[in-house]
């Protein structure tokens, strides 16, 4: 047994941190404290570890993930969501370049809506597997124009993907969606 220097609570020797007076969850508290008046000191000393032990760096980053993997998995939701517009776009310039056609637009060009044009479903970001049939995306609604201002909207990936494959009644509501557009289209 021995009285913690911090708290001054009585604590079993399992408690008691190696070579110091105090148990192990003043340390803790210490330690935050610490790294709140401390940003760039902390920011510093991770970059060298990172440096020196690489390996092992990594191994404490994937040990982490996986105690905490539903955690990590609903924070990657919550970025791509914020910034799949970027991604996207910047997927779409590629396209444009390999394909040879025009590409003008920004992302203040685009309008997100919040339920897709053509099939009236509401659009989801962040979906657990990659492109869900909700997952908003962008198309040209001329293919031959381009991604250029007033031809693209966002639609989601099931629309997108009838105009591939798809039944009757879901290629006339694209083309209707198309001719109040103005078009003219299918």
């Amino acid at each position: 047994m021995f009285v913690c220097r911090d708290c001054k609570q009585r604590k079993q020797a399992c408690n008691q941190v190696r070579g110091k007076n105090w148990c192990k969850g003043c340390q803790k508290k210490y330690g935050a404290r610490w790294t709140k008046m401390n940003p760039e000191r902390k920011r510093a000393h991770e970059a060298r570890y990172r440096a020196t032990k690489p390996f092992e760096a990594k191994a404490r980053k994937r040990q982490y993930y996986y105690r905490n993997v539903e955690h990590e998995r609903a924070r990657t939701r919550r970025w791509y969501a914020k910034t799949w517009l970027t991604h996207s776009l910047r997927a779409a310039k590629k396209r444009a370049h390999a394909k040879g056609i025009p590409f003008d637009i920004c992302i203040e060009d685009i309008t997100v809506p919040t339920v897709c044009p053509i099939l009236g479903i509401q659009l989801k970001l962040g979906a657990r597997d990659g492109l869900e049939d909700a997952s908003p995306t962008i198309d040209r609604v001329i293919q031959e124009r381009g991604y250029v201002k007033g031809n693209v909207v966002v639609i989601s990936h099931r629309a997108n993907t009838i105009k591939n494959s798809g039944t009757a009644e879901e290629h006339k509501k694209i083309s209707e969606w198309m001719k109040s557009f103005g078009g003219g289209g299918v």
